[in-house]
């Protein structure tokens, strides 16, 4: 092979990749402008996290109505970020962020949380109201009574959408662990 039909046999290998990598990003953008003005939550990040929220959301009201509208009550913004976390203050405007190790998960993995993470809000959320206060104890939505109140919630949600027998063995698998203690970028 001649050296600029090299050049050229890898400028046209690039050209394909640039449209393929074009065409991924519109139907992200197809997605995107499909799925989100049924969704009320506010969605920030990359396009491939908020389709991915989106796909997940989506599963959560197609599947279990009943839990979305526990999800559209008790979360405004899911965002982008380097692990899964809420701080009290982000529990307080139900504002929840997904790292990639989550958001690239299967769908109902990343549903599953969504889940698990919106009943954190709502078990916060439910105590400022019974006891007109926001000064909640930290047991109550977190450490260990919380996250395993919130385990056990996503384990249902898991077992009601039928999800694959070995996310469910996963979820349950967490029960004698304290899994929110640990250095994993969730």
């Amino acid at each position: 092979m001649k050296p600029l039909d090299k050049y050229i046999k890898e400028y046209k290998e690039i050209q394909d990749s640039s449209n393929k990598l074009k065409e991924v990003k519109a139907k992200q953008q197809k997605i995107i402008e499909v799925l989100t003005p049924a969704i009320p939550i506010k969605i920030e990040g990359c396009d491939y996290f908020k389709v991915n929220t989106l796909k997940a959301l989506h599963l959560i009201k197609n599947k279990l109505p009943e839990e979305y509208n526990a999800v559209l009550n008790y979360i405004n913004k899911i965002k982008q970020g380097n692990n899964s976390q809420w701080f009290e203050n982000n529990l307080i405007n139900k504002i929840f962020s997904f790292g990639e190790l989550t958001y690239s998960s299967l769908i109902e993995c990343y549903a599953s949380s969504i889940v698990h993470d919106s009943y954190h809000s709502k078990l916060y959320h439910d105590y400022c109201k019974t006891y007109g206060t926001t000064n909640v104890p930290y047991n109550v939505y977190g450490g260990e009574n919380g996250e395993y109140a919130c385990l056990e919630y996503q384990i249902s949600f898991l077992e009601k959408i039928n999800a694959e027998k070995s996310l469910i063995d996963q979820a349950k698998s967490s029960r004698m662990t304290h899994w929110w203690e640990t250095d994993i970028n969730w």
